[in-house]
Order: structure tokens, then sequence, then C-alpha cells
């Protein structure tokens, strides 16, 4: 049998809503960072070296890109030092953090854009059997990872948007 531990940390207790950090940007402020970086994310320059990078064969090279974006915006908003990181942080979160807050639900890049859905499980239920790859790239059941129950198996779910 498996379960969750945690929808995305894998930190048992983790509570994504409360900010780790000492600084907090307040909702007026996040909401005009989002908007700068929704207005240069799609900017012809950010999108052609995003192309660039992706045809160079970087397919990493769009997430540097995007995380260079979203410090500069910062540093625009007057971050500087270590608080450069919590902001674009918070922007990053935003969503989650301001969870009934309708305009930052939809300004927020990471939700409008993303076709990912939350899924119906929770932390603590059994998980379905799909089909998932390996480190060697080939597929089979998660049942078939968890055979050996004397070892522990992490599965990593993630994105590569």
């Amino acid at each position: 049998m498996a379960s969750m531990s945690h929808w995305s940390s894998g930190r048992v207790g983790y509570n994504p809503y409360k900010p780790e950090s000492s600084i907090i940007v307040v909702p007026s402020m996040l909401k005009l960072m989002l908007k700068e970086e929704e207005k240069r994310r799609f900017s012809q320059t950010y999108l052609e070296d995003c192309d660039r990078a992706v045809l160079a064969g970087d397919e990493e090279g769009y997430l540097k890109i995007t995380e260079e974006l979203q410090r500069q915006v910062a540093k625009d908003f007057g971050f500087e030092g270590d608080d450069i990181d919590l902001a674009v942080d918070a922007m990053v979160t935003a969503h989650i953090n301001y969870p009934d807050d309708e305009v930052i639900q939809r300004i927020s890049v990471y939700v409008r854009e993303n076709q990912a859905r939350m899924g119906e499980i929770k932390v603590g239920d059994e998980i379905p059997d799909v089909t998932v790859y390996g480190m060697d790239l080939q597929t089979k059941g998660i049942s078939e990872f968890l055979m050996d129950e004397d070892k522990w198996t992490v599965l990593v779910a993630s994105s590569l948007s």
C-alpha cells in the first residue's frame, strides 16, 4: 500500500498557506508585481529568448530566463539582497497564499496558464495503480515499484513546464 505524504512538498505537516519567510508582500503590491511579470512574459523579447533556449537544446533555459525576469521585477519594485528571492517566492505562491482573492487568482500566470489541475488524492489516501516512468524510462504500474516492502519508494510528480 502507498499513501501520499503531501501534495506539494512531501513534508508531513507543512502548511502552504503560511509563508515561511519574514517578508510579506502586501496584496496590493503583489498584484502590481504580477501584472508587470505578465507584461514582460508576453513581450516579444522574452518569447524570443525562450524560443532560442529551447531551439538550442537547453531544456531548462526558459526556466532560467523566467527566473531572471521574476528577479528583475522584484528588483524594480525595490527589493534587494535576500529579499529578492522572497519577493519572487511571494509572486510564485500568490495564488496559494491568497486563495480567496479573485484578482490574484485571475492575474496569476501560474494559475491561468497552468494546464494541470488538482486531483482527488488527499494526504493519507491510498494511491491508484497508475502507469509511471521509472528511472530507466520504462513504464510500469506504481504497484510494481512497491513490491519490496523493505524498501522505500519515492514518487516525484511534476511538470516540465
